[in-house]
């Protein structure tokens, strides 16, 4: 089922600016590659982000944006619980043995994990909110497509944990 609507389009351009930002990081991106990600979350994230480039219409599949997002949430807790707990637990003597650009580098990483992981976090929210107000405003409160996913049940929770 296809939805028309240019403020979930203007979202993924948000999460996708944001990803970037975070894969671009050399640290995130070596320990993102390290955890077990599978193939099919990174292809639909990837997918997700790089719509905004490929769809000028603004219309999506509704199903497919669902899938999209359940990656997302899959992305976003390797990010929070494995990630940013495996670049936490460095010790100081680790640290300290850095060469300075990497020392460097570690610090502004760890310093700017937490704002970013939680912006992330509100930006998958609020995808969610429009996409699933679209699903609504097309198929009715009891209709909606979204209901279909448990994965998506507790997604406000899951993404405040």
């Amino acid at each position: 089922m296809l939805v028309k609507d240019s403020t979930i389009t203007d979202n993924i351009g948000k999460l996708k600016k944001l990803y970037l930002i975070i894969i671009g990081n050399t640290l995130l991106k070596k320990r993102l590659y390290d955890t077990i990600v599978k193939r099919d979350t990174w292809v639909n994230v990837e997918d997700l982000l790089g719509i905004t480039k490929i769809v000028q219409t603004n219309e999506y599949d509704l199903e497919r944006l669902y899938l999209q997002i359940i990656s997302l949430l899959s992305f976003f807790h390797t990010l929070k619980y494995e990630v940013s707990q495996s670049l936490k637990s460095v010790g100081e003597g680790t640290i300290n043995r850095m060469e300075p650009n990497k020392k460097i580098l570690f610090k502004m990483t760890i310093g700017a994990l937490d704002y970013n992981i939680g912006s992330f976090a509100d930006l998958i929210g609020d995808l969610f909110h429009v996409v699933t107000r679209a699903d609504k405003l097309l198929n009715g409160e009891e209709k909606a497509l979204y209901k279909r996913f448990l994965q998506l049940k507790d997604l406000g929770r899951s993404l405040t944990e």
